[in-house]
């Protein structure tokens, strides 16, 4: 209906082309880190808005990111 709220929910999962399964920590967090933080940098730069009560750009405090570790969060931030 029209009160309805759609949330956006995305999972990425980081195969390793060259291993089988799934790589190493060390090699995956500085891949994936970098690639959501640009995601977020492209969406926030883009003309993507939210719908609601209204409608307004996206802002810094909509994203969130799910880590294990402090680590992975450090290098989101980075």
């Amino acid at each position: 209906g029209p009160d309805a709220v759609r949330r956006r929910v995305e999972v990425w999962v980081a195969p390793d082309d060259e291993a089988q399964g799934y790589s190493s920590n060390a090699k995956r967090l500085p891949r994936i880190s970098g690639e959501v933080a640009s995601e977020i940098a492209r969406l926030l730069n883009s003309n993507a808005k939210l719908v609601g009560d209204g409608e307004r750009a996206v802002q810094p405090g909509d994203f969130a990111v799910l880590v294990s570790r402090h680590t992975e969060a450090d290098a989101v931030k980075e």
